[in-house]
């Protein structure tokens, strides 16, 4: 349903002076910038055909937070597009959304997170973790191939993923189309929900 209230007004579209800032995070093109005040509350790798096809991949890393722990800042608002996947139906204005909906960046088009009613399930991606050192290395490529790929890439290292925000299981793994053997514990719908193993072949006597 639409929302009733002013929504630019409410979490996580107003912006707070006495926000307390943990992480800061942007978009590809940094036009969406937003604030982290806590971890997230749980992290997954979702592998439904909807995450498949909207974002081009095998599989999704997402976390979860609440509304009121993330704020954009306030001129990321004009750069934002909402996505209902039901109805296929998009939206440009933060009052004009349908929940839930996907949240975008409407230049570099980059998919941030999903929006529930009280809850977003973010991509970590695009959070500024903090990096560790670049290793050295010879590539042995031509200096115009490597400053092609500077322009895309930091030249420091990559991210060091804190422990809350690591995935801690995967769901929609039937719909899987790679196996993933990793030690976490898998599903094959949602969370708690007919846990399997990495062949996606369900585990007699679970608990779960």
């Amino acid at each position: 349903m639409k929302e009733e209230l002013k929504a630019e007004l409410k979490a996580p579209y107003a912006y707070r002076q006495d926000f307390k800032v943990k992480y800061t995070g942007s978009c590809y093109c940094k036009a969406v910038q937003f604030e982290i005040a806590q971890d997230c509350l749980d992290s997954m790798y979702c592998h439904c055909e909807t995450c498949q096809t909207l974002h081009g991949c095998p599989f999704q890393w997402a976390a979860v937070l609440p509304k009121d722990a993330l704020q954009f800042q306030p001129d990321a608002l004009q750069h934002l597009s909402w996505y209902h996947s039901p109805s296929k139906q998009m939206a440009h204005a933060v009052q004009d959304r349908t929940l839930p909906c996907k949240v975008s960046c409407n230049k570099c088009r980059a998919p941030l997170m999903d929006e529930g009613r009280n809850m977003m399930l973010m991509l970590p991606v695009y959070v500024d973790f903090p990096r560790a050192p670049q290793p050295a290395t010879h590539t042995g490529s031509s200096a115009s191939e490597d400053d092609a790929r500077e322009s895309h890439e930091s030249e420091t290292g990559r991210k060091e993923i804190p422990a809350a925000w690591k995935a801690k299981h995967h769901m929609h793994y039937s719909k899987r189309v790679v196996d993933m053997k990793d030690g976490l514990t898998k599903f094959l719908t949602r969370k708690g929900e007919g846990e399997c193993n990495d062949e996606g072949n369900p585990i007699q006597n679970s608990n779960i």
